[in-house]
């Protein structure tokens, strides 16, 4: 059951980015995330804050100082600005969405997706993806680690992304670029 009272406002932050007590509110943050929109979290004393499911979420402890708020306000209305479009994003089902589009990730690797979906159009290193597998019971084996790329590449070709592989330095999830010939959707 949704909580019908509005999140309590610092008068500082535009409407644009919307502040949100968490937990208290967190039906109210998974809609924000599924939407795409920015906004800064309020976490309660003695809770710990969720990870961000992606760029577009900030964080204070209560009690938040408005200047602070209107900072961070700043700062991810930027973000929203110049971030591409329909980035893709992992919610806590293990889909990996993007737009209205999404496909299942095998629980072993949503820890790999979600550093790459976290480090969108940046290169994520080798060992890191290597730590985040082992501590998801994966191999660190060299060999597996190239196989799990390839069955991530495929898995997110659907949704118009593609994993690039930088040899000896780590792998890059990125939208796919349009073949020779083809135009890109406006």
């Amino acid at each position: 059951m949704t909580d019908a009272r509005p999140p309590r406002s610092l008068g500082a932050v535009e409407a644009d980015v919307p502040v949100v007590p968490w937990p208290e509110h967190d039906e109210t943050r998974r809609l924000l995330v599924s939407l795409h929109i920015p906004r800064i979290l309020v976490v309660a004393p003695g809770e710990q804050p969720p990870s961000s499911p992606d760029q577009l979420e900030d964080w204070v402890f209560e009690p938040a100082d408005p200047a602070d708020v209107a900072a961070r306000a700043g700062v991810l209305r930027e973000r929203a600005r110049t971030a591409p479009r329909d980035v893709p994003h992992l919610d806590e089902d293990g889909l990996l969405r993007r737009g209205d589009r999404w496909v299942a990730i095998p629980p072993q690797q949503t820890s790999i997706v979600a550093l790459l979906v976290d480090h969108f159009d940046h290169l994520v290193r080798t060992e890191v993806i290597a730590e985040a597998y082992a501590r998801a019971g994966g191999s660190t084996n060299p060999q597996s680690l190239r196989t799990l790329v390839t069955r991530l590449a495929k898995r997110v070709r659907p949704l118009d992304l593609e994993l690039h592989t930088l040899r000896r330095r780590g792998v890059l999830l990125s939208l796919a670029r349009p073949a020779d010939g083809a135009s890109e959707a406006p």
